[in-house]
């Protein structure tokens, strides 16, 4: 079959766009704990590092959110952000998977934006896997109907005796405007404790409390390192860090244990392979 001339330059243009994009074939979208600095936290960054190494020309997007204790006001511009990151980088990128994923009220914000990807049937199918630590069950994504098919390609990973997921509940919820619910604040207590648990205390609280430095994960292995979390996501909730932390240390360790981060990007890895992505992924 042969091609017109100004067809072959049109297909040139499109892949040039998509090239200049930056398309890779997956793209992991992000919401940070509450009150860690702006960026991806520490749980997020550890899954990005495992996931580079899994699936390499992947790119990453940290939402952009307050992250603060004001549940709704700050949660709901999460959700707006994500939502919106997904509509433009799907435009620009149309073979582009996505997976989406969070720790504490950063699961919320995804799970809280299950009514307005409800709406974008083209991106629902696009999201390949969500990963959670220490956030809202999986079952959040049984209603609307729309985003039904997500609950298939969710784990939401819970440390053993995390004081939010384990017998929490997963936590309060996002409520945004439409979904219904008054706002939530979250608990001066709370705050307080995920400040002392994250950002530049986080190593020295671990290693104080719970977690010695350098210790060994699943299996004897080192915090993170190949093996742990092998099972790829089929242990979902029960893991006990190294120590027998509970409370909020077992919250705050999905970055220093690692199991969790390493199995959430096997399954974002499994999960994107199963979906037929990398067919042409990048730049086509």
């Amino acid at each position: 079959m042969r091609y017109s001339t100004a067809a072959v330059a049109a297909l040139a243009s499109v892949v040039a766009a998509q090239k200049e994009a930056g398309c890779g074939p997956l793209e992991l979208v992000y919401a940070r704990a509450t009150t860690e600095p702006v960026g991806l936290g520490a749980a997020g960054k550890n899954l990005w590092n495992h996931l580079q190494k899994d699936l390499p020309g992947s790119s990453v997007y940290a939402v952009n959110y307050p992250a603060s204790m004001d549940l709704n006001g700050g949660g709901c511009k999460g959700v707006n952000d994500l939502v919106s990151h997904l509509q433009k980088r799907s435009a620009a990128c149309p073979n582009m998977k996505f997976a989406l994923g969070g720790h504490s009220q950063g699961g919320a914000v995804v799970t809280a934006a299950g009514p307005k990807l409800a709406l974008e049937k083209a991106i629902v199918n696009k999201i390949v896997a969500i990963t959670m630590f220490g956030s809202p069950p999986c079952s959040d994504f049984e209603k609307p109907a729309g985003v039904a098919p997500l609950l298939a390609r969710c784990k939401s990973f819970c440390n053993k005796g995390d004081t939010i997921c384990d017998g929490g509940g997963g936590g309060p919820r996002v409520k945004c405007p439409g979904v219904g619910g008054k706002s939530t604040m979250l608990s001066q207590t709370f705050v307080d404790q995920m400040r002392f648990y994250s950002g530049e205390n986080l190593t020295e609280a671990l290693e104080a409390r719970q977690l010695p430095k350098g210790a060994k994960g699943a299996g004897g292995a080192p915090s993170g390192a190949s093996g742990a979390g092998s099972g790829c996501g089929a242990d979902e909730r029960g893991h006990a860090i190294k120590g027998g932390g509970s409370g909020m240390a077992a919250h705050m360790a999905y970055n220093q244990d690692g199991y969790y981060t390493e199995a959430a990007s096997c399954y974002i890895t499994k999960q994107f392979k199963s979906m037929g992505g990398g067919a042409g992924a990048a730049g086509a």
